[in-house]
């Protein structure tokens, strides 16, 4: 019983995928390129306006302290915060009631941020769902993610916190893993033939994942408000497949929006992505009855874990939901840590109330350890 927890240094590691402190500079960069084919399309719209937010937020801070100078703020690079101070006034947030005789007036939520109201939080989650999958989607891996996915076996078990599909890749080549049933929650797809190709092709994924705050490939578009996730295999960023063996494998060609569809729908290029996800919140709102199965499945898989491998996922103090996923992990399981940071292994052993077995500071000194003739 051996499962693999998997955070964002994973990613940084195979693929220079940005950490949460480097995110905006990454958002930025994409800004910068989207900008150089065309100076009022919606994307340079979504970014202009987040930024724009941000500042006012930081403003509106150093004003309480005008006697300061060289006041500076640290909020693009921490989207955490900023993305759980959306959650907290969009989601929780207390009601101002209007209360009129013979009216009915819908209760207004109580957001002190004089700038913004739930619209323009919605818009501005827009803008941060919509870069995260043009920076994710572009991601190249090094040849340690093969080095990686050489070590798995058909029994291992993923618990992934990260969007991108780097890991279904590096399975994907090893004939590991599959969209069919590779998804531990996640069983539909937008296509039905896709399912069907992929069944008479005898692809059935060996290996699982529990992706925890959602995929690319993750999609509730055009479904009925029951928010249920299916799986979509395209993507529309490079009107092409995630991976590039289904061109012979399915009975379709990627899906392309064309003409006046193309102009004003949300998948088109230059246009928004909404992909189904958790967002990276310090709270965390399960947004569909999929997430649930997902989380479950994660929690009863750690209670009979007998080897636990942590790579790259720091479980941050605000991250409550995976200090608890940790909790319920065996006291007699052996753990295996591979992170740079001191700080994260003692903050893993403090949960787990022991030392860590076996610690590496870099995933390649690990894949070096394993790969050795035993």
């Amino acid at each position: 019983m051996r499962t693999f927890i998997l955070g964002a240094g994973f990613s940084y590691a195979i693929a220079k995928a940005p950490l949460m402190h480097q995110l905006w500079d990454f958002f930025e960069e994409a800004y910068h390129e989207e900008k150089s084919k065309n100076n009022s399309n919606i994307r340079t719209c979504l970014y202009e306006k987040l930024e724009k937010f941000i500042n006012k937020i930081e403003e509106s801070a150093k004003n309480r302290f005008k006697e300061k100078n060289n006041i500076s703020s640290d909020v693009k690079q921490n989207l955490e915060y900023l993305i759980t101070l959306m959650d907290i006034h969009s989601e929780y947030s207390a009601n101002l009631n209007f209360n009129f005789s013979n009216a009915d007036v819908t209760p207004y939520p109580v957001i002190p941020l004089p700038f913004t109201n739930q619209g323009h939080l919605k818009e501005l989650k827009d803008a941060i769902s919509t870069y995260l999958y043009i920076v994710l989607e572009k991601l190249k891996e090094n040849e340690l993610l093969h080095e990686f996915s050489s070590l798995i076996k058909k029994e291992d078990y993923f618990i992934n916190f990260n969007y991108d599909l780097l890991l279904e890749k590096g399975l994907w080549s090893r004939q590991l893993w599959s969209p069919l049933e590779g998804y531990i929650g996640v069983k539909k797809f937008k296509y039905s033939s896709d399912y069907n190709d992929l069944m008479n092709a005898n692809l059935n994924s060996k290996t699982y994942i529990s992706k925890m705050h959602g995929s690319l490939m993750f999609s509730t578009e055009g479904l009925l408000p029951s928010n249920e996730i299916k799986i979509k295999l395209d993507n529309n960023e490079k009107w092409d497949f995630f991976f590039d063996e289904l061109y012979n494998l399915l009975s379709r060609e990627p899906e392309k929006l064309t003409g006046k569809t193309a102009a004003k729908s949300s998948e088109a290029n230059k246009g928004k992505y909404q992909p189904n996800w958790i967002f990276p919140s310090f709270v965390k709102p399960f947004n569909s009855k999929n997430f649930y199965e997902i989380w479950k499945s994660a929690f009863n898989r750690i209670s009979k874990t007998e080897e636990l491998h942590i790579i790259g996922y720091s479980f941050r103090p605000e991250d409550t939901n995976g200090q608890l996923l940790l909790l319920n992990l065996p006291k007699a399981s052996k753990v295996i840590l591979v992170d740079p940071s001191q700080k994260v292994k003692q903050r893993v052993e403090n949960i787990i109330g022991s030392s860590i077995d076996i610690y590496y500071k870099s995933l390649s000194d690990y894949i070096f350890d394993y790969s050795a003739p035993r």
